[in-house]
């Protein structure tokens, strides 16, 4: 028989349910705070100071006025293009290297485990970033914020690994025995069963390219936050 839930249970999913909805205020508000300043007059602003919950005089004066400078739209299309193409480029790069990682049957393994627990830890410094990127070409150009974010960072390759091997062996073993590639294995097997892990790592992606930093090894989000303040 199924019981209803009892008094303890009710009373947490009541408390959990107030601290949930107060911490979601807490986070959106700022950014409803900051869009509704951006949508009242600047001298209603002025003389009665910030609104709190909904403009007073609304106006479209501030956006058009922001929207109207060239650079801006230009940074703007810069950083929706490069945190599309990155976010997609690096999770299918990643990804794939993280598979091959997952096998026990990779030449190397001890190898490419040895560069990357020491690539989490130590790189060569802004300096040293910065003449490869000159010697590469990639200096002052686009493709600066795409190549050399191309790789997520090993990181991401562990949580990518851990999900992998958690699939059972004997699905895989199955799908090589249906005349199944490794791309195909990858690709049409292993990727749809590790979604959960896939979307922690694209929301740790896009949080990447808020850095805005490139004097930290490149997909190491982390290196570059400590930076940044």
């Amino acid at each position: 028989m199924v019981h209803g839930k009892s008094w303890r249970e009710k009373t947490f999913d009541i408390f959990n349910t107030i601290i949930m909805t107060v911490l979601i205020i807490l986070s959106v508000y700022p950014l409803y705070y900051a869009l509704i300043n951006s949508l009242n007059n600047g001298q209603d602003i002025i003389n009665f100071g910030m609104v709190l919950l909904w403009p007073r005089e609304f106006t479209l004066e501030s956006w058009k006025t922001v929207l109207g400078d060239a650079s801006v739209v230009r940074a703007i299309w810069i950083t929706a293009s490069r945190t599309a193409i990155v976010t997609v480029l690096s999770t299918f790069i990643t990804t794939m290297f993280a598979y091959a990682f997952s096998r026990s049957y990779l030449r190397g393994r001890k190898v490419y485990a040895a560069l990357g627990f020491v690539s989490m830890y130590v790189n060569g410094g802004i300096i040293a970033f910065f003449l490869m990127i000159s010697e590469l070409g990639l200096y002052n150009t686009y493709w600066v914020y795409i190549i050399p974010s191309l790789f997520g960072g090993f990181y991401n390759v562990i949580i990518y690994t851990s999900n992998f091997k958690a699939i059972p062996d004997g699905l895989l073993e199955s799908a090589k025995m249906d005349g199944a590639s490794e791309f195909q294995i990858y690709s049409c097997l292993v990727l749809p069963l590790s979604k959960p892990s896939g979307i922690g790592s694209i929301e740790n992606q896009l949080s990447c390219r808020k850095c805005g930093n490139l004097s930290a090894a490149p997909g190491d989000c982390r290196t570059n936050i400590r930076k940044n303040n």
